[in-house]
């Protein structure tokens, strides 16, 4: 979905974001397959869940999904899974990965390396409170709060796979529409962004209705 549209680099280099997210899948919609349970604490109850766990390779310019690996939550490797996504090149070249503390490994720098990218990893405290990684975690509330992947309609597990990926690529096709919209320019200090909730919407219902 993404190899027809233009790529936008920094300094000829593509800034790619390394996270992982949990998404929950309703309790009917897994017939208790045990490999996908994950027990829940909150204030009021301990209650059983069942959860993927969805690791992406994600665009911070243009801020799209290149790869996403889908697997259970509580036997999840995300070194593993990131060193998988590595050896797919499912993403474009030259770049530097940007990762959070749990993918400071030096196998995977090596892969890295090998391969003629670059790595900034986070590997203890001392750079604060604030995150490196700000536009995935935005992406992924988007995703899931915005762009409804915490509603699902299927219940087996390959099939609730394919609707996070149809998800994902309804993501990167709204992402890709507003990198493309031109704003005027008034005296303002900071530039004009897209409400991204409205801008996933509005092409829900331009594709519902196409």
């Amino acid at each position: 979905f993404n190899d027809p549209f233009p790529d936008k680099t920094l300094y000829n280099l593509h800034i790619l974001s390394v996270d992982g997210t949990g998404v929950t899948v309703p309790m009917d919609r897994i017939n208790e397959n045990k490999e996908y349970a994950r027990v829940r604490t909150n204030k009021d109850c301990t209650r059983p869940a069942y959860q993927f766990h969805v690791s992406c390779i994600y665009d911070l310019i243009n801020e799209r999904y290149c790869d996403a690996y889908i697997e259970p939550f509580r036997t999840h490797s995300e070194t593993l899974v990131f060193s998988v996504m590595l050896e797919r090149k499912n993403f474009p070249q030259k770049a530097l990965f940007i990762a959070d503390r749990g993918y400071e490994s030096y196998l995977l720098m090596a892969q890295i390396q090998h391969d003629g990218n670059y790595f900034l990893i986070r590997a203890r405290e001392d750079f604060g409170q604030g995150s490196i990684r700000w536009k995935i975690e935005t992406s992924f509330r988007l995703i899931k709060y915005s762009a409804n992947l915490l509603e699902f309609h299927s219940k087996k597990i390959e099939f609730l796979q394919q609707e996070i990926w149809a998800k994902m690529i309804f993501y990167n096709f709204t992402t890709t529409i507003t990198q493309h919209l031109r704003y005027k320019r008034d005296r303002g200090k900071y530039q004009y962004k897209p409400n991204m909730t409205n801008a996933l919407q509005m092409c829900k219902d331009y594709l519902r209705n196409a």
